[in-house]
């Protein structure tokens, strides 16, 4: 039997609890096993359609990057060393896209822009969180959970952040490849 109708006929085969509805409902360890001895061709098919390691369109990562940088650059009105960041957030994305199925799923999917924008502008303001912290606070709080910045023109949004720091803080990238989470960037 191979391992499609084994699975199918293990569902069958098996005693699951029945739900509200009435529907039988199958144990995690159940399904999970049946499709352990799914034969190996079917596993290394699907794996390989699934979790292909090429971004879909080349050039993206560093494209998205440079929006992202851009938009910071323009929103507080400060001349960032974008060339070092969009270098930064693109081997950031390729290290998570040969490294992580979900992420890899996610830019293969229908919102692979979208999902890189979120992902680039989280990990942009952990970037400024560790260099220029004076910068990172003029930023709104939900830019580090990957959401847009808001229209500088609207009033309330400028009285709300347009708070330049006291003191100004100089760019230093030893201060991000000092941290444990950005220090992979050295060799890089």
């Amino acid at each position: 039997m191979d391992g499609i109708q084994g699975t199918r006929q293990m569902k069958k085969k098996s005693s699951g609890k029945r739900t509200a509805t009435g529907a039988k409902r199958y144990g995690v360890r159940r399904c999970s096993a049946a499709l352990g001895r799914a034969p190996r061709r079917i596993k290394q098919s699907a794996a390989a359609a699934a979790h292909s390691k090429k971004w879909p369109v080349e050039g993206m990562a560093e494209l998205i990057a440079d929006s992202v940088c851009c938009e910071v650059s323009q929103f507080l009105r400060v001349k960032m060393p974008e060339d070092r960041y969009v270098r930064w957030l693109s081997a950031k994305a390729e290290k998570c896209f040969q490294g992580n199925a979900d992420f890899r799923k996610k830019m293969n999917g229908a919102k692979c822009r979208e999902w890189l924008h979120a992902f680039m502008r989280h990990w942009l303001s952990s970037l400024l969180k560790c260099e220029r912290p004076d910068l990172q606070k003029m930023l709104p709080p939900r830019f580090s959970v990957g959401e847009s910045l808001p229209n500088r023109s609207d009033a309330a949004t400028t009285d709300r952040y347009a708070v330049a720091p006291k003191k100004q803080m100089r760019w230093q990238p030893e201060r991000v490849l000092a941290r444990s989470q950005w220090a992979w960037l050295q060799a890089a």
